[in-house]
């Protein structure tokens, strides 16, 4: 198989997930301290287990179906928050992905109802597409990433940052973006290098409660492409609610 993201570097991870406990931003897992319960299998999923004062948070890996594929072809990504107080607290996250489809570490990004981004970008809640693609240099790609973001059940996120993989690694939160940076790591590279941070704001967890946050990312290709003269095919979620809007994915070659 080819990778899509980044490998993984034991040096500095190339892709990392930020917590926010009652305004306190650390780096999940980068204080071997916090650990209760080292990585396992569990219920189906690789599991590893944190503990942020009264806070416990779960991280959960595991094949998921695609809610826009309706195919097994994605990992589900889980953030599992337990409020072990009496008391109610907050909680944020940004993942961040060193997007990277096999030797290509600069894919190219689409982001449905506005098109393909080339250079840094941030993206609000309210115009946050429910999936966003991605493909390799190839002509025709050779491979497809694809992350699902919003669907039943999920939260959304409240921002999005398309970014060189430079600026995103040089902090564990937010930063002054620059609009139309180039994906270029330094002026004398010649390739880009490039991610995305997903940011969930604080929100609050109630007493002895626990709150999930997810998102899917995996392969997307055609389920089901038409013959020639072209190849069209359609991807669209699989469950939805009447009236509710949805965004369909065409691919035509």
């Amino acid at each position: 198989g080819k990778n899509l993201l980044y490998p993984i570097d034991f040096r500095r991870p190339p892709s990392f997930t930020t917590i926010d406990v009652d305004g306190r931003r650390q780096t999940l897992g980068g204080d071997p301290k916090k650990v209760t319960r080292p990585l396992r299998i569990e219920n189906g999923s690789l599991a590893i287990s944190f503990r942020y004062g009264y806070i416990e948070v779960v991280q959960r890996l595991s094949i998921g179906t695609n809610p826009y594929t309706g195919r097994p072809d994605s990992v589900r990504v889980a953030y599992e928050f337990k409020n072990r107080d009496s008391d109610l607290h907050s909680v944020g996250l940004r993942v961040m992905l060193d997007t990277g489809l096999g030797a290509d570490d600069g894919a190219d990004f689409f982001v449905p109802g506005i098109g393909a981004i080339g250079a840094e970008r941030e993206i609000r809640a309210e115009t946050i597409p429910a999936t966003w693609t991605l493909e390799d240099a190839a002509s025709p790609p050779k491979i497809r990433g694809m992350a699902t973001l919003k669907s039943k059940g999920m939260i959304a996120p409240d921002k999005m940052i398309f970014a060189n993989q430079k600026s995103l690694v040089s902090t564990i939160w937010d930063w002054a973006i620059e609009e139309g940076k180039p994906f270029m790591r330094n002026f004398s590279a010649t390739k880009p290098d490039n991610g995305v941070g997903i940011f969930y704001n604080r929100i609050p967890i109630f007493p002895r409660s626990t709150l999930t946050i997810s998102l899917y990312y995996g392969v997307w290709g055609p389920p089901k492409p038409t013959g020639p003269p072209f190849l069209l095919s359609a991807s669209y979620p699989h469950t939805v609610r009447a009236g509710t809007a949805v965004t369909v994915l065409l691919d035509v070659e």
